[in-house]
């Protein structure tokens, strides 16, 4: 092989390794900012999942004030004290999560 031809296949060669090295990096990054999209859905999911919770809870709460069998004064306290009661559990819920 002539010194011409070794030359032209070592500068395409050099080309292609730097055009590697280019979408390697691109790809690196990308990749790094998918984890970081990933982390931040996977947060935004368990806290949605907290809601989903704290919602089913009351509106269990709810169904049992509203099946029980006593006189209406005494259902609208009890379901004022409970509806006190998950508020606190509310606050509660998140000062735990700070």
């Amino acid at each position: 092989m002539r010194y011409d031809q070794l030359a032209e296949r070592l500068e395409r060669l050099d080309k292609k390794l730097k055009r590697l090295v280019a979408d390697n990096n691109t790809l690196r990054k990308e990749n790094e900012a998918l984890k970081q999209e990933t982390s931040r859905l996977s947060s935004v999911i368990e806290v949605k999942e907290r809601e989903l919770d704290d919602f089913q809870n009351k509106i269990n709460i709810s169904t049992i004030v509203s099946n029980v069998g006593v006189g209406n004064t005494d259902t609208s306290e009890l379901k004022a004290l409970i509806d006190d009661y998950i508020n606190e559990i509310d606050r509660c819920v998140i000062h735990l999560s700070r």
